[in-house]
């Protein structure tokens, strides 16, 4: 792991209040932001199961 992102990671994680400060949000959310990789192998793989859902008897076509 690159040092700078250990850091950052070590400044979210630390022992002690679960509050971070504004800049470390916004670093943890830039640092989880998904690649156009991950977006792609999300859309061949990712299968969403609905439980209980039941389709309405006529569905709207266009």
């Amino acid at each position: 792991m690159e040092p700078d992102v250990e850091r950052g990671l070590r400044s979210l994680v630390g022992a002690g209040s679960s509050q971070v400060s504004v800049v470390a949000a916004m670093r943890a959310r830039d640092a989880s932001r998904p690649t156009e990789e991950d977006l792609a192998r999300a859309e061949e793989s990712l299968l969403i199961v609905r439980r209980g859902w039941v389709p309405r008897d006529e569905l709207p076509r266009r």
